[in-house]
């Protein structure tokens, strides 16, 4: 019985680790990230980014050790996972409950489109819900709350963008090349 769950796992890290090595690839082609030089690279026999998949690989298995030394700081980083992915989502919608398609012909909406009226109102919804989730996400697991059940998320969170802004200011902007779209962009594609 305890197999399936297992295999569900291994399943899901294995996707989850060939998605994240291939993104962090692509960020270090674009000179996006630290090592970016290192990253980059791909093995000619393989043709597969080798060191992409090995810092993920190293990565994955520090934090399934972080739960062993504090289930704390796991959950921490678990509830981190889920406010960095709720505020991915809640950037783009921000920006078209902010600005909509103002600038987008009509006949480039695609298929799929709420209106001038229904959509802005979902989007709205939506933010809210998101913003919702975001606050229930960071609060402790159990009460009353001591230093060992606390919720770090918001503190670990902090650090990451810290992090990521200081990088940017320091390197980044000076590295980082803006990808060159290798096709046209196509509209209406089924």
């Amino acid at each position: 019985m305890a197999a399936m769950p297992i295999f569900i796992a291994v399943a899901a890290s294995l996707a989850a680790m060939t998605s994240v090595s291939r993104t962090l690839w692509a960020f270090a082609r674009d000179e996006a990230t630290p090592f970016d030089k290192h990253l980059s690279k791909v093995d000619h026999n393989l043709k597969v980014p080798t060191n992409a998949i090995i810092t993920v690989c190293i990565f994955q298995a520090l934090l399934g050790l972080i739960y062993l030394g504090s289930p704390a700081a796991f959950n921490a980083v678990l509830s981190m996972a889920i406010v960095g992915m709720y505020l991915s989502y809640i950037l783009p919608i921000a920006y078209m409950a902010l600005y909509g398609r103002k600038d987008t012909p009509a006949d480039k909406h695609g298929h799929f489109n709420l209106g001038k009226y229904v959509g802005p109102i979902f989007n709205w919804i939506s933010m809210l819900w998101i913003i919702l989730i975001i606050i229930f996400s960071t609060f402790p697991i159990e009460l009353p709350v001591t230093a060992q059940n606390m919720n770090y998320a918001a503190v670990v969170m902090f650090a990451w963008i810290l992090f990521g802004a200081l990088y940017y200011a320091t390197t980044g902007k000076n590295k980082f090349k803006v990808p060159e779209p290798s096709m046209p962009i196509s509209f209406g594609i089924p």
